[in-house]
């Protein structure tokens, strides 16, 4: 990784996650060129700049004054970090967060943070809804195909599905987070699967005690491992 020649050592370029360029909207604490110039002079081959700007990145046509900025005054390569929330306040509304994932190479709300786990999650909700929903249709559209799900609204059933697992996933955290015995918490949980492995069932018309929602090998050795936690 590093070789010593003529009294120096030679290493690789640095690369800094987490620089404050501050243009544009706050040329006077630094510039692009100055802090571009001073990480080069440090030996960084590149740089993540942080979106405390003026505009900030929340949107394509926000960062691209950002971008332009770049390419006319930085060094070294200078990659921007997206705002998570509009106005990078840490609440209210999602910044254009799939408009700008091409072009930034993170998301981040520097200084503030975002407070409003609701928000988070929501967000998170609706990215697994995007990726998901294709292969949950594709699975659907098989099943029907073999005679093994009488529906009578298949163009619903996978989003259908998925908004069921994302409030599974919710009832879960709400359980983990309320804290208590570990067992009666694995328990609480086995009679909410039950719960939605029916509610499943149903959705598809699929006979009773098809749906498999867990593998009882894994549940195993989560009891397994809870047990051995309590001794």
């Amino acid at each position: 990784m590093f070789e010593q020649r003529d009294g120096y050592t030679i290493l690789p370029g640095f690369v800094d996650l987490h620089v404050h360029f501050r243009e544009p909207g706050f040329s006077a604490k630094e510039t692009l060129a100055s802090g571009s110039a001073a990480a080069l002079r440090g030996g960084y081959a590149a740089v993540c700049a942080m979106p405390n700007l003026n505009p900030p990145p929340d949107t394509p046509e926000h960062l691209q004054i950002e971008l332009d900025m770049i390419k006319r005054d930085a060094q070294i390569p200078v990659f921007p970090v997206g705002c998570i929330t509009m106005g990078q306040r840490g609440e209210g509304t999602l910044s254009e967060i799939e408009a700008l994932a091409p072009c930034v190479c993170g998301f981040s709300d520097d200084g503030v943070g975002v407070n409003d786990g609701a928000l988070m999650r929501e967000k998170l909700k609706q990215r697994t809804m995007e990726l998901m929903l294709p292969l949950m249709d594709q699975v659907i559209l098989a099943g029907i195909q073999e005679g093994l799900f009488i529906l009578p609204h298949p163009h619903l059933a996978g989003e259908m599905l998925l908004r069921l697992c994302a409030q599974f996933t919710d009832e879960v955290a709400h359980i983990l987070w309320r804290g208590g015995d570990e067992g009666d918490q694995l328990m609480d949980i086995l009679a909410k699967l039950e719960l939605y492995r029916h509610a499943v069932e149903r959705m598809l018309g699929a006979p009773f005690g098809s749906v498999v929602l867990y593998d009882m090998g894994n549940l195993s050795a989560v009891c397994k491992g809870l047990a051995l936690r309590k001794r």
